[in-house]
Order: structure tokens, then C-alpha cells, then sequence
């Protein structure tokens, strides 16, 4: 099990973050595209962690089963 913080997901939500917030600071984006970049990367994290979540108790409950 990886750490909250060494995860795939983690760390690619905050590259695009960073990504995103340099860009706005260099005048590339608006802060209206700004503000949609971070509503997308936090919705996508969050519905990632979910899902996971979701497919652990699922692995679970099949490895359960066939005991």
C-alpha cells in the first residue's frame, strides 16, 4: 500500500495544479480556466479515491467468498 502522498493520483493532481497556477501567474490562462482546471482536477482526484475504494471492498469480498 502506498502513502497518500507517493500515490499516482496525488501526485499527478498536484503537477496539474502547479502547472496551472504557473500558468495563470504567466498571464496563459484566465483565472475563469484556472478555476475550472482545479474544479476538474479535485472532482477527478476525489472520484478516483472512490472508485478505488470501491474496487478494494469489491477484491475483498471476492477473496472473502472463495474461502
Amino acid at each position: 500500500m502506498t502513502t497518500r502522498y507517493a500515490s499516482r493520483k496525488f501526485i499527478l493532481a498536484m503537477l496539474s495544479l502547479a502547472s496551472a497556477t504557473w500558468l495563470v501567474a504567466c498571464s496563459a490562462i484566465t483565472p475563469v480556466v484556472y478555476q475550472y482546471v482545479v474544479l476538474g482536477t479535485v472532482g477527478v482526484y476525489i472520484t478516483g479515491n472512490v472508485g478505488q475504494k470501491w474496487l478494494e471492498a469489491q477484491a475483498a469480498k471476492k477473496a472473502e467468498a472463495s474461502q
